[in-house]
């Protein structure tokens, strides 16, 4: 909370984020008062009902287990059964998350993973594998209407 380091969004993030008509949430590391800050600069705030940061989980439950994403998802949906859910990240322990979210919410739910590799990200030696990976944010939307 006390860097006040600028963040600026990826190039076309907000665009897609905008053309996104799906529900939307956020499940991070960083703290829910810094993503709805950015996200408030970049008048994107009123696109996710439920951000959840490290400060709103117990350190003991925090990435990769799943309980960020169930309590996320609780607060988006009534009924998280039969859904599919795609979850974006650029490290390992975010598809570890997926799968893991994937286990806790049961065989009624499908967790598609997608890493962004226009953050750094090398997939290459990772244990866990994504479904997707995407080298813009534009390529997200071409993956949730196939879904």
């Amino acid at each position: 909370m006390k860097n006040e380091t600028p963040v600026e969004l990826f190039p076309g993030i907000k665009q897609t984020i905008n053309r996104l008509n799906i529900p939307q949430g956020i499940c991070s590391q960083n703290s829910a008062v810094n993503i709805k800050q950015l996200l408030k600069k970049n008048e994107l705030l009123e696109k996710f009902q439920a951000i959840i940061g490290y400060d709103d989980i117990p350190a003991v439950m925090q990435k990769p287990s799943a309980f960020s994403g169930i309590k996320c998802l609780d607060r988006i949906f009534n009924n998280t059964m039969n859904k599919t859910i795609v979850y974006v990240g650029d490290h390992e322990g975010d598809v570890e998350f997926s799968k893991n979210l994937e286990w806790e919410l049961n065989t009624t739910n499908k967790i598609i993973s997608i890493i962004v590799t226009y953050s750094g990200a090398n997939t290459e030696s990772w244990a866990y594998q994504p479904d997707f990976e995407i080298s813009s944010p534009v390529e997200l939307l071409n993956i949730v209407t196939g879904v």
